[in-house]
């Protein structure tokens, strides 16, 4: 079994190592920013995207339907400005940006060049309209749907002036029927990407309020998973969790720690005389009451019923005996106006230290213990 085991490993290793070098290349390329990665990525595209394009306006160039000197110079432009996109993404240098990918700018550029290689591509033109749909597509899922309607309206206004001037400058190659009926279109098709987008916004807006329901449910389940639901504070089986960690922090540093379980004196007496309702105000004023005195480190969680357990972290038997003595103190003065009636109420409390080499159960115990005895002192 086991040299079929180190088999496997010795199979998996080159490929990890191969997969390793490949995630090692690919942060050099696109670095370890996610927001640089993905608009990095995403100007990559539109660059190879607009490069196959332009070497088809180059191919028209050496078939002899358009210039070719005009077509090459085009794409080298063309494609130095994408470069200088995406050299500014990797650089970091549009990270402060809004829109740190530049889409909207990088498609603008796209409309442009569509509209330039319109005019390069002579009788073969029609084919170029589908570019302006290419260069609108990369803002479906990024861009608002006012950002995508601007671009919409700034991709046919730019198709408008390019047809409307090729016509009136050289009519005999750009007729006007054909101009108008391109024109139409470009308004008849364009649009629909702007539709597009805004049911994409919106489906991505459904999206992001359940995300933040989930999210919320997410959060109250974990509040009742660890809170008491009365009182607020940490319930049994978080206190348990707790009492586990501390449990190990000192059995590492050495430091110890103390319990204290505390219960309030004649609860049922209070539950009878006023009635549950009341009986669960008076634990709720008491947890709220001594969560309060006590210090950040401490955890004072409801134990059950009328039970509360504080745990002190890095404290001695003596320095927990006065800190209980003053919340007993403390709730002894407390006045709970609770329905027009003014309530009092007392608590006893039974305080140990944690010995080294006992369990936390063994602990809680002895603190169990020490409650009995201080109730039967009164």
């Amino acid at each position: 079994m086991l040299f079929r085991i180190l088999r496997v490993v010795d199979v998996l290793k080159p490929a990890a190592l191969e997969n390793g070098r490949w995630r090692a290349w690919a942060d050099r390329l696109f670095g370890t920013d996610t927001l640089c990665r993905a608009g990095l990525q995403h100007a990559i595209a539109a660059s190879v995207l607009m490069l196959m394009g332009g070497l088809a306006v180059v191919y028209l160039g050496g078939v002899g339907i358009a210039p070719l000197g005009w077509s090459v110079a085009w794409l080298l432009v063309m494609q130095a400005i994408n470069l200088a996109f995406c050299a500014a993404i990797r650089l970091g240098l549009t990270r402060q940006q809004r829109d740190p990918a530049l889409t909207e700018l990088q498609m603008a550029h796209a409309i442009v060049q569509a509209a330039l290689a319109y005019l390069l591509a002579g009788p073969a033109r029609g084919a170029i309209l589908l570019g302006l749909m290419v260069a609108l597509a990369f803002g479906l899922f990024t861009l608002s749907t006012r950002r995508m309607w601007r671009m919409v309206a700034f991709a046919i206004a730019t198709a408008g002036a390019t047809m409307a001037g090729a016509a009136l400058v050289m009519p005999a190659l750009y007729e006007p029927q054909i101009e108008r009926a391109n024109f139409l279109v470009v308004l008849l098709s364009l649009p629909a990407m702007g539709l597009v987008a805004s049911r994409l916004n919106r489906l991505r807006e459904r999206l992001r309020v359940q995300r933040e329901e989930l999210q919320h449910a997410l959060q109250r389940i974990e509040l009742l998973a660890t809170r008491d639901e009365l009182t607020g504070l940490v319930n049994r089986r978080q206190m348990l969790d707790l009492l586990a960690q501390q449990h190990q922090r000192s059995v590492r540093s050495g430091h110890g720690f103390c319990l204290s379980v505390i219960d309030v004196d004649h609860f049922k007496s209070i539950n009878d005389r006023y009635g549950h309702p009341t009986g669960d105000e008076v634990l709720r004023g008491f947890g709220s009451e001594t969560n309060a005195a006590v210090r950040l480190s401490d955890v004072l969680g409801r134990w059950g019923g009328e039970e509360f357990l504080l745990l002190m972290p890095d404290t001695g038997a003596a320095l927990a005996r006065l800190a209980v003595e003053r919340l007993r103190e403390r709730t002894e003065a407390l006045r709970l106006q609770i329905d027009q009636a003014e309530i009092t109420f007392t608590i006893s409390a039974g305080v140990t230290e944690h010995r080294a080499g006992e369990s936390v159960a063994e602990t809680i115990a002895r603190a169990d213990a020490a409650l009995y005895r201080a109730k039967a002192a009164g």
